[in-house]
């Protein structure tokens, strides 16, 4: 038994109709029709009646459960896809003086209004080691007062 064939039998149960399921899941008729065919033989029980694709007594009692397993699915989905977008963790931030005193402290001020899952790790070092803290990756970031005079380093 699997997610495709329960979602077929639902899809046809609740409709009373192959063909209209085939129509609401973007399949074909003989596909849903297979689905359902093979949920059937799995089980060994009749689900639906034929013509009218309304549910036997056992079709009844998979639709309440099928219902649940893909609710459960779509909660599932719907949960991992918020995490891939959430944005929580901590951010390592190599700064020098200048720019660690006096222009970061609004920056992440303002980044964790927005994304208040985030914390920061700031590190006051002078330029040199906040470049060498990024490219060694120690530090997610780095602010200095002075450009990196390391290729490897991207500076605006």
């Amino acid at each position: 038994m699997d997610l495709k064939q329960l979602e077929a039998f639902v899809c046809v149960a609740e409709h009373h109709s192959f063909s209209r399921a085939a129509e609401l899941l973007h399949l074909t008729q003989p596909t849903i029709s297979s689905r359902v065919a093979a949920l059937e033989q799995e089980l060994q029980v009749q689900l639906l009646q034929r013509p009218a694709a309304v549910p036997s007594e056992a079709g009844e009692l998979l639709c309440g459960y099928a219902r649940e397993i893909l609710s459960l699915r779509d909660r599932a989905l719907e949960e991992l896809g918020a995490l891939s977008r959430e944005v929580r963790g901590t951010v390592t931030v190599a700064a020098s003086t200048i720019p660690g005193q006096y222009f970061l402290p609004r920056l992440l001020q303002a980044f964790r209004a927005e994304h208040p899952e985030v914390t920061f790790d700031v590190r006051l070092v002078d330029s040199a080691e906040a470049a060498g803290q990024v490219l060694s990756r120690s530090a997610e970031l780095g602010f200095t007062g002075t450009l990196p005079e390391d290729p490897r380093c991207l500076s605006w």
